[in-house]
């Protein structure tokens, strides 16, 4: 059973959020909800022998929202180069891992139905890293006649408290063939800062990898 109260947000099972000596002086059914943006946390044993035990938990810090972060290695590929997709720099876990992690293609030129079980695989683990292998993509967009080929790659992570934060970016896949060395961030490419603040950014290089292709 769960609480079910007006202006209450729901969370994930109290496990989610307290640590289990904790959670074993609560009871055998224990509900716990947000309140008041978050910032008051109701525990709550809901089994019949229990009778009315509340524990409520204030907090005057706001809560933590959630960064995503996608960075696409190398954003512009060749067909049969493996692709990683990292969203390790994301933040706002709330000193814990995050609860959701959720990989989606958004608008693409190709079909992605052969590459989804890659994303779907990533976002099944609640994993922050996946790679796209060089021959899955080289069949996915060998259909296209277009020589930049446009895959839109969605990241969406979620936190212990609930809330969750949404980015996109885009790989191009490079069908002219023309082998040029890439160049990619190796950085945040957005980020907020004060005007007296800071800031630096990197990018790296390699040469383009060409093994998945069948030549040296």
């Amino acid at each position: 059973a769960r609480l079910v109260q007006e202006n209450a947000m729901d969370v994930p099972q109290c496990d989610s959020i307290l640590a289990v000596p904790t959670l074993a002086m609560i009871g055998s059914l224990p509900s716990c909800q947000w309140y008041n943006d978050g910032q008051v946390l109701q525990a709550a044993d809901t089994s019949d022998a229990a009778g009315a035990l509340t524990a409520v938990v204030v907090s005057s810090l706001a809560p933590v929202t959630p960064g995503a972060v996608l960075q696409i290695w190398p954003p512009q590929a060749l067909p049969c180069s493996s692709v990683i997709l990292s969203g390790t720099l994301s933040t706002g876990a709330a000193g814990r891992h995050f609860s959701s992690v959720a990989w989606r293609f958004g608008t693409a030129d190709v079909a992605t139905g052969g590459l989804e079980a890659f994303l779907n695989a990533a976002s099944t683990s609640n994993s922050l890293k996946l790679e796209i292998p060089g021959t899955a993509l080289s069949t996915a967009v060998a259909a296209s006649a277009a020589n930049l080929v446009r895959l839109e790659i969605v990241l969406q992570v979620t936190n212990w408290l609930g809330l969750s934060s949404e980015t996109s970016d885009i790989l191009t896949v490079d069908r002219s063939g023309t082998v040029a060395p890439l160049v990619y961030p190796s950085s945040i490419t957005n980020r907020t800062i004060q005007s007296s603040q800071a800031v630096s950014f990197s990018v790296a290089t390699r040469y383009a990898d060409q093994t998945a292709c069948g030549t040296a």
